[in-house]
């Protein structure tokens, strides 16, 4: 038998390759008999149209696609019995080209290709014994134009800076681009006319997108370096422009303009005023004053989950009058009070750091009680409150950026605007103040960076913490500058990036190791064909019935896992089979290899969904659908059927709400309890009968009472007929 099938494979293969000869015949019989082995449902005749085409479906980049970028992430399907990829990619501008052997799905290029060039690319792919199988068609993309030309390398001490590529948005013309350690712009916002304001931990980035397409002057959206808004805010929402972000568990955070009648002091804009036919005296509300509500949206439905409205919290009496603030509501005709610029969240102590330009105060808040913590700014009588303030003596002014870090000092960026009134100095400073807060509520200046005097920075600005320690720095002036410091103030990577607008214009920059942080590839093991006609793709479980998927991390960086698993039935409906909420981790530039057990499936053929998630989780997932054999050998009718916890409660840590998940192969009795860590009994959320299938219930950090419990470590314990788990939880207020 194998002979014979062996002998067809071989006439069909000689049709195709005439080269081949009987040399050839040894290897080619022993793949057959190791296929047979590995294969137990496969029927080992090849025809003759073994090469099979890929088509163009879900290629990266799309073909006619242009990317605005020098650094290119190619990526394509994956192929049955494909040992190997073989890309080859050809300029149809200039002389370069590509040509790489990869096992994986997925490969970043950063070297080949420059500016405004037209790239022709295909896949092959080879089998294990390095045979020619199959060719994708031809695709083809254009690189795009440049955004910013004149970005130029100042200067750079390799030994020192840490590399990487520096992304950025400026202000007038709300644009994005980013450059190398090299000072080479590699990647431009082309056609989205954002302004990147803030880009997170996982590389997402977010942004004030100018004239969108949905009837709105301006929105804010969260975007990636392919272009695509992965989300944006409610219709009409009006975000403010200069931060957004999310919460932990995928929330929007943002300011909104927000708007209240208030007086308009005497000062030297009175004149003007008066004929423009105000009172001003100080006390007769008679002009809007604008500042920005601190705004929580749900991320799934859209709904407001929180406002914060500082013309609830904060006097009127605290206001500019000292640089002119109020010389630009003349035009206005609205007052911009507090020029609300940075908010951040502290997951630890669930509070936001609050930055209100225009009377250069910093706030810490409670959320959600919206409780001011703290505020922290200038002393009376430059400010009526200043008494109420902490940390007066370090006299910022007009500052742009609050960040916390891991210490958890702050980090501030001060643009300085009134330095030379504050401190009596010649000429103001910029600086960058890291400050710890002791419980009793002084202030500690642990670091202090003065700016060059050429790097003065009037507005704008960013300043980050680096991985090696240093601190990536932004100066919106200069015709936008960006540069690296050590913490012993040397700067050792600078920066020009040549804007047209040399005058405050450039907003905030952050380093990243890649363009793409998300890019996985997600692979299924030992992937074939199921049927003679090459029409099922898949694969075979093994006698246990185990199968294997493999998570190759292209990121540059490590990534955390989960993984679920669904079966697809007939008609369309899904059940979820195998739900993975344990994260694993997959260091950069490697490789995973995850088995799955399918045991409580039946023998045969099933169809699977495949869904993998990279943190934070709430983001889309990496999907694959397929078939599977289930080749178990096990007897799972026979044995004792009991509930399996599925995974670890979550989100965990949690704040208040978090979900416990198990399943159950039959119908049976099970209890869910909840402990602290001393053993008692806090509440019991299931006793009772629950039918087959995955459950889940939810604990909100109360007691049997209804009361809410103090933050700390919690136990859960699930238990049914003779089986009983207990793991552990963290409540974070």
């Amino acid at each position: 038998m194998v002979d014979t099938n062996f002998s067809l494979w071989y006439n069909a293969k000689r049709f195709i390759f005439p080269n081949l000869t009987k040399d050839k015949y040894s290897k080619h019989k022993i793949r057959i008999i190791i296929q047979r082995k590995m294969r137990p449902y496969k029927i080992l005749f090849y025809p003759i149209m073994m090469i099979s085409f890929i088509l163009s479906e879900g290629f990266i980049p799309s073909d006619n696609e242009t990317l605005r970028s020098t650094h290119i992430r190619f990526k394509w399907p994956q192929v049955p019995d494909t040992y190997y990829y073989n890309l080859i990619a050809t300029s149809g501008t200039t002389a370069s080209g590509l040509n790489i052997i990869d096992s994986t799905t997925s490969y970043i290029d950063k070297s080949s290709f420059g500016w405004n060039e037209f790239i022709y690319w295909y896949v092959d792919t080879y089998d294990t014994l390095g045979e020619f199988n199959s060719r994708s068609d031809t695709l083809t993309f254009f690189t795009g134009d440049q955004k910013y030309p004149g970005s130029e390398l100042i200067s750079v001490d390799t030994t020192i800076a840490e590399g990487g590529i520096t992304i950025f948005g400026t202000w007038w013309d709300y644009i994005s681009g980013a450059v190398d350690e090299n000072g080479v712009e590699i990647w431009n916002d082309g056609d989205l006319n954002v302004m990147l304001n803030f880009v997170d931990q996982y590389g997402q980035m977010f942004g004030s997108q100018v004239f969108p397409d949905d009837n709105v002057w301006m929105r804010g959206i969260q975007f990636d370096t392919h272009h695509n808004v992965v989300h944006s805010e409610p219709w009409n929402t009006g975000f403010d422009p200069h931060d957004l972000r999310r919460l932990p568990n995928g929330d929007l955070l943002g300011l909104k303009h927000t708007t209240q009648m208030g007086p308009i002091p005497p000062g030297p804009w009175t004149e003007h005023y008066q004929d423009l036919g105000y009172i001003v005296d100080g006390e007769t509300e008679e002009i809007l004053w604008g500042g920005q509500k601190i705004r929580v949206v749900d991320h799934l439905t859209d709904e407001i989950l929180w406002d914060w409205n500082p013309f609830d919290h904060y006097s009127m009496d605290d206001v500019d009058l000292d640089q002119g603030t109020w010389w630009w509501a003349v035009w206005n005709n609205t007052y911009d009070w507090l020029h609300s610029n940075s908010i951040f969240f502290d997951e630890l102590d669930s509070s936001f750091y609050y930055s209100n330009r225009h009377i250069s105060r910093i706030s810490k808040i409670n959320y959600p009680s919206g409780e001011i913590q703290w505020m922290m700014g200038l002393p009376t009588p430059y400010m009526p409150s200043g008494d109420e303030h902490i940390c007066s003596e370090l006299l910022f002014s007009f500052q742009h950026e609050v960040d916390i870090l891991p210490n958890g000092n702050i980090l501030i960026y001060d643009n300085g605007v009134m330095s030379d009134q504050l401190m009596n100095l010649d000429e103001r400073i910029s600086r960058i103040l890291e400050v710890a807060i002791h419980d009793d509520g002084s202030c500690e200046l642990v670091w202090e960076y003065v700016f060059p005097d050429e790097l003065f920075a009037i507005g704008m600005g960013s300043v980050e913490l680096l991985d090696n320690g240093n601190l990536n720095v932004t100066s919106g002036n200069q015709c936008g500058t960006l540069f690296e410091i050590t913490r012993q103030g040397n700067i050792v990577w600078q920066t020009s990036l040549g804007l047209e607008n040399c005058d405050n214009a450039l907003y905030r920059s952050y380093r990243v190791k890649t363009l793409y942080p998300r890019a996985v590839s997600v692979m299924l093991n030992n992937y074939t064909y199921l049927d003679l006609a090459q029409t099922i793709k898949g694969v075979n479980t093994d006698s246990e019935g185990v199968f294997s998927f493999s998570l190759h991390n292209d990121a540059g960086k490590d990534l955390n896992f989960i993984y679920q698993i669904h079966k697809i039935f007939n008609n369309g409906q899904e059940e979820m089979i195998y739900n993975n909420q344990d994260i694993f981790v997959v260091s950069s530039d490697s490789k995973e290899t995850v088995d799955v057990n399918l045991g409580q499936l039946s023998n045969g053929l099933h169809k699977l969904k495949l869904s993998v998630g990279v943190e934070p989780f709430y983001r889309e997932k990496e999907v694959i659908i397929f078939d599977v054999i289930n080749n178990s050998q096990l007897n799972v009718d026979n044995e004792k059927i009991m509930p399996k916890i599925m995974s670890s409660n979550y989100p965990n840590p949690f704040n208040p709400v978090t979900t416990i998940e198990f399943y159950l192969p039959l119908n049976g009795f099970v209890n869910v309890t909840i402990y602290d860590i001393y053993g008692n009994k806090i509440d019991q959320l299931v006793n009772g009968y629950n039918d087959s299938g995955y459950r889940s219930v939810q604990w909100d950090a109360t007691n049997s009472q209804g009361k809410l419990v103090s933050a700390g470590v919690y136990l859960y314990s699930i238990t049914g007929d003779g089986f009983k788990q207990t793991k552990k939880m963290l409540l974070v207020k």
